[in-house]
């Protein structure tokens, strides 16, 4: 009963066969803003879950995907796109990390989102929000939302092109056409060669019965002419 259980778990959790993972994942560790990085990547999987990519890693599980291939922190990248490239290719030929980097002024919190594909050197999506601390679910709940749409976007065109047929893959298709004008068709010039064939072999037919019978009144003319 356990293997079946496990299977459907294993299945819930992985991503749909063609899409490319994405993680949520926050980069960098600056001083003041830990919480509000945590709350603004929250902000961020839940607003691409509800623009359709559902099997987003939210923070807790992008962490530890990224542990699990041997890279120890991922808030030590401080937000560079160089590090959270790597964080992608770590994950996934295709993969795609959602870098959250926060940062606090005072009572300002200024956030910068950067979509980064591992099969890419151009950023899928970014986007820079400040927002104050005490209104940051209302100040960037707009922004983040726009962020992830537009990520959600970039994600299903690369589906679509991973799913597009290969030239070579295409099927090829052989399409007859008729001859010029005034040749005979397939059945045509069959019958027209067969014809002749026909009509000649009837001739060889007669003339070799013809033979026969003149063979056969010699032999009876000579027949008579020795009786007598």
């Amino acid at each position: 009963m356990l293997g079946p259980v496990l299977l459907s778990l294993s299945l819930a959790v992985a991503p749909a066969a063609g899409v490319d993972p994405v993680a949520v994942i926050v980069t960098s560790e600056r001083m003041g803003a830990a919480e509000a990085a945590d709350a603004v990547a929250t902000q961020v999987h839940q607003a691409l879950v509800r623009e359709g990519w559902a099997q987003t890693l939210d923070v807790t599980a992008s962490s530890e995907r990224v542990k699990a291939t041997g890279f120890a922190d991922p808030r030590k990248c401080k937000g560079a796109r160089s590090c959270v490239s790597k964080l992608a290719v770590l994950l996934g030929a295709r993969a795609v990390v959602v870098s959250v980097d926060v940062g606090k002024l005072g009572g300002t919190l200024a956030i910068h989102l950067e979509a980064v594909a591992a099969d890419d050197e151009r950023s899928l999506e970014v986007t820079d929000v400040t927002a104050g601390t005490d209104l940051l679910a209302e100040k960037s709940a707009l922004p983040v939302t726009l962020f992830a749409r537009a990520v959600a976007a970039k994600l299903k065109a690369r589906a679509a092109v991973a799913h597009a047929p290969r030239p070579g893959d295409a099927p090829t298709v052989t399409t007859l056409t008729p001859g010029p004008s005034g040749l005979p068709a397939d059945g045509e010039l069959a019958g027209a060669s067969a014809g002749p064939a026909l009509a000649a072999l009837i001739a060889v037919t007669a003339l070799t019965g013809a033979a026969a019978i003149a063979t056969v009144a010699l032999v009876v003319v000579a027949s008579g002419a020795r009786s007598q």
